[in-house]
């Protein structure tokens, strides 16, 4: 970390029941601008460790396992491995609630519609991929009311305090289970989670497969595979990646009727946003003319074409495979390979998110674990403020440095990390504060290797 930084504090330096003087900065100083309030504030930061802190009791929990209603497969895995299957249960839960917010806007009342604590979990860990979750909030309209939360997901928290116990009325629970058909509770919900829809990618028959099995095979474990009860084409994760790239691709942004009907999903994940361009149609749309040069459609009009059929065709063409689709795609991605490969990352199953948000749920698990082991979770610590305030100086002076340079990557440390990820609560605010003060989007990528992840849920 550079030397003008203000100094981290020492854990070994300060008895846990000394006292700790800081005084404050009144302004704070990001690129050519003085702030006279900082960007993230104390009790957000309390709120979040708070946060953090439910997160912790909830793994815990989970990794015991002494859920007798849970099958007896779930409770013979090793506590990480148990983990990872209830985090991927999860982010279906996440995915339900999507679905079912319609065009609701999420404001001033998210108190009181707040999703269960798992559900926010994945939402957090989302979030702290900004970059891909600012464009996937734009160009899915089901995430498109997400984009007013803003502030609003912090300030709830701050209002609700300790997460853990916060009393959810009978009223919302009800209207959850009506909503989404799953309990409110992430614990019994996870009793009855037992299989996920996938569609086969030969037929596009819609089956639903077991998210676990003692071969290894199940939905969330690494050797995922089943057989289309329809056709016998033999799917897996590769095949399903690849089924959604495909259906993605075939969607044409010259189509009033696809734009009316899907919106800014008519483009590719990866292709639209940029950045320095938080809404790049010109290209987005450029790349999928060029591809469609390399799969044209059957008829050759892919305004009107039966999309099925297309799909279909495109998917025997490059052998179910994402291997074949980078390959075959090169051509249209000549000069634009760095962006080829992240939008090609962004295709990896069936889920609709550019994110992999089991690994970058389980990597902010690690993050939590750090922040417990030097006692930052302890709400007795926080009970003054200096540390929140010092980790606050900090932040801003590594948004300084940032703002400094484009050339230069800044690794914070883990006060300023804490700092950041608040910050990153904020969703579209957080976007808006970097294009004021630094000029440019900031972003914060925490990726975990899927491979590796998903190998822990085998044996």
């Amino acid at each position: 970390m550079p030397a003008d930084l203000p100094p981290a504090y020492s854990e070994s330096a300060t008895a846990p029941n000394d006292p700790i003087v800081y005084d404050a900065p009144t302004s704070w100083a990001v690129g050519a601008k003085t702030l006279a309030r900082p960007l993230v504030r104390v009790g957000e930061l309390k709120a979040h460790l708070a946060l953090l802190r439910a997160f912790k009791a909830l793994r815990t929990l989970v990794e015991d396992g002494q859920i007798a209603e849970w099958p007896d497969v779930v409770r013979l895995l090793d506590p990480s491995q148990r983990w990872i299957w209830f985090v991927g249960l999860a982010v279906d839960r996440f995915q339900r609630w999507i679905d079912v917010l319609g065009s609701a806007s999420l404001g001033t009342t998210l108190e009181y519609e707040l999703p269960p604590l798992d559900v926010v979990m994945i939402w957090h860990a989302y979030l702290l991929n900004p970059t891909w979750y600012a464009e996937d909030c734009l160009r899915m309209a089901p995430l498109n009311p997400l984009r007013g939360v803003r502030d609003h997901l912090l300030s709830a928290l701050v209002r609700i305090g300790d997460v853990s116990s916060f009393d959810v009325s009978s009223e919302r629970k009800k209207l959850w289970l009506r909503k989404t058909g799953l309990p409110y509770d992430p614990i019994s919900a996870a009793t009855l989670a037992t299989t996920h829809a996938v569609s086969c990618p030969k037929c596009l028959q819609n089956m639903s497969v077991p998210y676990i099995l003692l071969e290894g095979t199940g939905y969330l474990q690494s050797k995922f595979r089943t057989t289309c009860p329809a056709c016998g084409f033999h799917v897996d994760r590769d095949g399903l990646a690849t089924l959604k790239f495909v259906r993605d691709l075939v969607l044409d942004p010259r189509s009033e009727r696809d734009k009316r009907r899907y919106g800014n999903g008519v483009y590719l994940a990866g292709s639209l946003r940029t950045l320095i361009h938080p809404c790049d149609e010109i290209f987005a749309s450029a790349l999928k003319i060029k591809l469609f040069v390399v799969v044209p459609p059957p008829e050759g009009n892919s305004a009107t074409v039966d999309k099925d059929e297309w799909i279909k065709a495109i998917m025997k063409q490059v052998s179910y495979s994402m291997e074949t689709v980078r390959k075959i795609s090169a051509p249209a991605f000549s000069g634009s390979e760095r962006r080829s490969a992240r939008i090609l990352s962004a295709y990896f199953d069936d889920r609709p998110f550019s994110v992999e948000l089991v690994g970058a749920t389980i990597r902010q698990g690690s993050f939590v674990d750090e922040m417990q082991s030097l006692s930052w979770n302890d709400p007795s610590r926080m009970e003054g403020d200096a540390l929140l305030q010092h980790a606050i100086a900090r932040y801003h002076a590594f948004l300084d440095l940032t703002a400094s340079t484009l050339s230069s990557f800044f690794v914070p440390t883990l006060d300023i990390d804490l700092a950041w990820h608040t910050h990153l609560m904020k969703g579209e605010a957080y976007q808006a504060d970097c294009s004021t003060h630094i000029g440019r989007f900031v972003d914060h990528e925490d990726k975990v290797d899927e491979n590796r992840l998903a190998a822990a849920l085998d044996d």
